[in-house]
């Protein structure tokens, strides 16, 4: 089959990483919020962001790719490209943790510390399969997809005809057969699978959802998504609608990309960042909580706005220097390589 074209930049998508990581972001300092309300209730729903950002790398990572090239140099550059992503700030943020826990003697195993810096499900000292970065689990799944990608990449370039079966398999498997030892919720693979599945109706097709019919679908799936009941699989319910709101963004793409101001992409470019260190903010505002100097919808406000601040703080200072590094490095190579 012909290698599909890859997509131009989408705004779109941008604006949609930035939903995802402000879902996220409300979601915790909810349940920080939730011992001083009526109820202890926690914003479940904003645990869907996680979700549409699955939806999303099934969506872009493997339009990332050249399908007309295989073999190692090919999976060696796509790793590499993946690595220089992930790697350097998770594990800069990883190592801050660390001494913080040497710092305050918190307890801790080597194989917990080792597992969270390898991106492996391993057991923490008080049973927890979380990384010492615990929104880090979601880099778990995220790995091990690349990393089956990569594997594909090494015998052949047709990633999405033989990745796709592969993550609705492995899905599968997850929804049907108790893994206990995994530690993963393999049915979250779906996820990845149902952007596969967008990618290849944005590249292979041009029908597009009417504008007005694009519009509507995308509230109404994004009010579902943040405001139903918790009441089946994720993947059924947060994954579908994930599902829905990205292919309901990729059809406005043409109609309101161009006009979408640059404050508005910013929390898209920065959402690594601010999902990996917006927790940052949690022990301040439980402090002020019970030293009751906030009620806890000024508690809720002050923390996610603390929680973007030192998000934002990271991807300036830290991840934009890190990732134009990279591009530098990758641009002077390109130059030195003699052309015939």
């Amino acid at each position: 089959m012909a290698s599909s074209p890859r997509p131009a930049p989408l705004r779109t998508l941008q604006v949609l990483r930035g939903i995802a990581v402000m879902l996220v972001v409300v979601h915790h300092f909810s349940d920080v919020m939730a011992p001083f309300t009526p109820g202890h209730k926690v914003w479940d729903n904003g645990a869907s962001g996680v979700d549409l950002f699955f939806v999303i790398s099934g969506f872009i990572i493997p339009l990332s790719i050249d399908s007309s090239r295989s073999g190692f140099a090919a999976t060696a550059r796509f790793f590499q490209r993946r690595l220089e992503r992930i790697v350097p700030l998770y594990w800069l943020v990883t190592t801050r943790t660390f001494l913080s826990m040497l710092y305050f003697g918190v307890p801790f195993t080597f194989l917990h510390i080792a597992g969270s810096y390898l991106f492996l499900p391993t057991r923490g000292r008080f049973g927890e399969y979380l990384p010492i970065v615990s929104v880090g689990w979601t880099l778990t799944y995220e790995m091990a997809f690349y990393l089956l990608i990569a594997l594909v990449i090494l015998w052949t370039g047709r990633v999405m005809e033989i990745v796709l079966p592969l993550v609705v398999l492995i899905g599968l498997v997850g929804i049907t057969v108790p893994l206990p030892s995994v530690h993963m919720d393999l049915s979250l693979y779906l996820e990845f699978g149902l952007g596969m599945v967008a990618a290849i109706w944005y590249t292979r097709s041009k029908m597009r959802l009417p504008a007005v019919v694009a519009a509507f679908l995308l509230l109404a799936s994004l009010t579902l998504e943040i405001t139903a009941p918790f009441y089946t699989l994720r993947v059924v319910q947060w994954g579908i609608l994930s599902f829905l709101i990205l292919i309901s963004a990729l059809s406005l793409e043409g109609v309101i990309g161009s006009r979408l101001p640059r404050w508005s992409l910013l929390l898209g470019d920065a959402s690594y960042s601010i999902y990996l260190v917006h927790e940052y903010g949690i022990t301040i505002i439980r402090h002020l909580m019970l030293a009751k100097r906030l009620s806890p919808t000024m508690g809720l406000l002050l923390g996610c706005l603390m929680g973007l601040s030192f998000g934002l703080a990271c991807y300036w200072l830290i991840e934009l220097p890190i990732l134009n590094f990279f591009k530098t490095r990758r641009l002077q190579l390109r130059k030195s390589i003699p052309t015939s």
